[in-house]
């Protein structure tokens, strides 16, 4: 029997865009169980009524081919809503990626949150054009307190063991 893929072209913001091709090293991942991509896409073809999503403005696209061994067991169809939805769903593995790495920065090189943020940046080759530092350092610190109070003692022993 010979293997049949469907190609999905969701669209996606410029950030979580050059942020999912540094993770997969292509814009054309092929989705399985066993790496990032795939797994989070093949568990959104389930049905799914609680998913948040807002339309992608600015958006590029990412594609993911999803071989028929999985369509087959998990159909084909992906809504619109599912399709924002994984701009969404990778936003927020982006956002917790940088935020992590702040505080890993912060503690290991005593850096401040703004040059690591700067040099997470840089690692994914981003610019401002394709997201606004002030506005992402904007967001960070609106979250540093809940994630100071609940980081920093696990992160410290394990840069200090």
């Amino acid at each position: 029997m010979s293997s049949f893929s469907i190609t999905y072209k969701f669209p996606v913001s410029r950030h979580v865009y050059k942020y999912l091709v540094c993770k997969t090293g292509t814009d054309n991942a092929i989705a399985t169980r066993k790496n990032f991509v795939g797994s989070i896409l093949l568990c959104m073809l389930s049905p799914n009524e609680d998913l948040e999503h807002e339309t992608v403005k600015d958006s590029k696209v990412f594609k993911v081919t999803v071989h028929d061994e999985f369509y087959l067991q998990n159909g084909q169809y992906i809504s619109p809503k599912i399709a924002n939805a994984f701009n969404s769903v990778f936003d927020k593995c982006f956002r917790e990626e940088l935020f992590s790495h702040c505080f890993c920065a912060k503690i290991k090189c005593e850096d401040t949150f703004l040059n690591a943020m700067r040099a997470f940046m840089k690692e994914y080759r981003l610019t401002e054009d394709d997201f606004e530092l002030d506005s992402l350092y904007r967001d960070f610190k609106r979250r540093k307190t809940e994630r100071e109070h609940f980081n920093t003692p696990q992160l410290e022993l394990l840069f200090t063991a």
